[in-house]
């Protein structure tokens, strides 16, 4: 299979119609699941043990062991962090005045399947810090570096905690990726 980004564009014609044209560009092959968790794990080592928490967690079906599992996996989410990281910018949003932002929203997605997101008032990208003069020049779709604290599951739900792996963090040392 065969991963495409398609890009739409409006073209006006001479009649005054307008119609969209669909383009496509940057076809990779695309990556099997396997070869998706393997290049998180490189980049985040603590996603393997949460990983393997979510399989165990699907394979029980008694309920005091997957609150187990959960809080297990919580905790040990809530002492990580990232360091170093690369990942493709999802999302940039300026909170606040659009024409001068005093913080920024990120959504960075590592490997295709992990996402981390910045999140106002608690964990924002702040004006007068580096990572804010990067935020400024970002678009989606550009590759950075970046280290994470402060992590937490998007999800309050008990399995999401586990198994889905998008998370509010305190994003630092964003940088764009090197050659």
């Amino acid at each position: 299979m065969v991963r495409c980004k398609r890009v739409g564009c409006w073209v006006a014609s001479p009649l005054a119609t307008a119609m969209v044209v669909t383009l496509t560009s940057a076809c990779t092959p695309a990556k099997s699941e396997e070869e998706e968790i393997k290049e998180v794990v490189a980049a985040i080592p603590w996603m393997l043990e949460v990983y393997q928490s979510c399989v165990a967690y699907k394979a029980t079906k008694a309920e005091a062991k997957r609150g187990d599992l959960a809080s297990a996996t919580y905790n040990m989410i809530r002492r990580s962090n990232v360091k170093g990281a690369r990942a493709i910018v999802d999302k940039v949003l300026p909170v606040g005045d659009a024409a001068s932002p005093n913080e920024y929203m990120l959504q960075l997605i590592v490997g295709g399947k992990v996402k981390f997101t910045s999140q106002s008032g608690k964990r924002p990208v702040k004006k007068g810090t580096p990572s804010f003069a990067t935020a400024t020049k970002l678009e989606p779709g550009a590759c950075v570096t970046f280290s994470a604290s402060d992590i937490e599951p998007m999800s309050t739900f008990q399995r999401a905690k586990v198994c889905e792996h998008r998370y509010y963090a305190q994003l630092a040392d964003i940088a764009p990726c090197g050659p």
